[in-house]
């Protein structure tokens, strides 16, 4: 939803869906060792971000913004739909064992 604030959704629409994927590369991840060996402001920062963007969405809700969450199961089986697809996309920009490198470390 971050990125629904970004871009200023809220100006055009008065709907919004829940359906558990993401709009951009917005993901927050981070190799621990890097995270560790921030100074006490940047990590700060790092921690402070994610409840900022909380807020905002908030403020979305607040401003009349109406979200419609999909159940669990309708999600799953969008996603599972949708998986073989997307993978063989990915597969096709990066090397095969690097993929499958990145998938293990992030399960």
């Amino acid at each position: 939803m971050s990125s629904m604030v970004i871009q200023r959704c809220r100006e055009a629409q008065k709907y919004g869906s829940l359906t558990g994927h993401v709009y951009w590369p917005e993901l927050w991840m981070a190799d621990l060792n890097w995270y560790d060996g921030l100074g006490n402001k940047s990590r700060a920062l790092v921690d402070e971000i994610p409840a900022e963007t909380m807020a905002k969405q908030r403020e979305l809700k607040e401003a009349g913004l109406v979200l419609n969450e999909r159940p669990v199961a309708d999600k799953k089986r969008s996603c599972d739909s949708m998986d073989g697809a997307i993978t063989a996309n990915i597969r096709t920009k990066v090397a095969d064992g690097f993929y499958d490198m990145f998938i293990t470390a992030v399960s």
